[in-house]
């Protein structure tokens, strides 16, 4: 018969040796300066991922404005639609 294995020990060095080698990467992350590079790199993002949107907001509200001039300039806009555009055709119901 085989000698019984004792799982809770070895369970227990387990996680000792892997809670030690994670505050040893950590020690070494932060003497290096990874997070002031990562942290610094990461705002670098944002800054051009919201200058990359405030670029699309301002293209599509030129777009919505053109757009709205032409359908102005073409369906003719306020109160006086059509009163200074005669083409050459004369006014309803007048013969020359």
């Amino acid at each position: 018969m085989a000698a019984a294995v004792p799982v809770g020990r070895i369970m227990a060095k387990m996680a000792v040796v892997g809670f030690l080698t994670g505050v040893g990467l950590e020690v070494f992350m932060v003497a290096t300066g990874f997070y002031g590079v990562a942290t610094r790199k990461e705002a670098e993002r944002r800054v051009e991922a919201r200058e990359a949107l405030k670029d699309i907001r301002q293209t599509q509200r030129r777009r919505w404005r053109d757009a709205l001039a032409d359908s102005v300039r073409d369906h003719g806009g306020g109160d006086d639609a059509g009163a200074g555009d005669s083409k050459g055709a004369s006014p309803a119901g007048a013969r020359d």
